[in-house]
């Protein structure tokens, strides 16, 4: 008799012993279903706030460097190509502050006016070679330098714009992601 207590004793403890393990590997399981889902949360969802907010000064190297280095670049080569690489250069370099901080109506519009403000130079000059007055007195040749060169100091003075913008974006985005972790986590 007392071996049959010990055995259904030792029976009840190995079910109590099989529930309450049921039971703590099934809240661990949970545990680590619940931690991996508020992690899969936690990191950003757009990977360019890893980067952190953008510079202003960062814009205007950019902006400096992609117009710098071609104009070198290109009026050192001998090649037929260079100097489309130092045009290139002067047309898009001082919008690469703007598309550095992905403001890209600002930087593909003045790339548009500088594109405009090339060919109305490069038509009105190609039209005065065989007239009598020089591109200097033709307005359209004016107008073409001005917007030219207008575009060219709109696109670096507006970098602090752009770059203003994009951080207040990016600390929406990132108030965001958190109320909606919070709002997870509530639940």
């Amino acid at each position: 008799m007392k071996t049959s207590i010990l055995v259904l004793a030792l029976l009840a403890f190995a079910e109590g012993y099989r529930d309450v393990r049921a039971q703590l590997i099934e809240r661990s399981e949970a545990a680590i279903v619940r931690a991996n889902y508020e992690q899969r949360l936690s990191v950003p969802v757009d990977p360019r706030l890893q980067g952190g907010p953008r510079s202003a000064e960062v814009g205007r190297s950019w902006a400096l460097a992609a117009t710098v280095l071609p104009i070198a670049v290109g009026t050192r080569l001998k090649h037929e190509w260079a100097g489309w690489l130092a045009l290139t250069g002067v047309i898009v370099g001082p919008a690469a502050g703007n598309l550095y901080a992905e403001d890209f109506a600002r930087g593909l519009g003045g790339i548009a006016l500088r594109t405009g403000a090339t060919i109305l130079f490069l038509e009105t000059f190609n039209t005065c070679i065989y007239c009598e007055t020089s591109p200097s007195e033709d307005a359209p040749a004016i107008a073409s330098v001005l917007g030219f060169f207008g575009s060219a100091i709109w696109n670096i003075v507006t970098i602090r714009n752009s770059v203003s913008e994009y951080n207040r974006k990016a600390r929406q985005r990132v108030q965001l992601i958190r109320w909606s972790m919070a709002s997870v986590r509530r639940h």
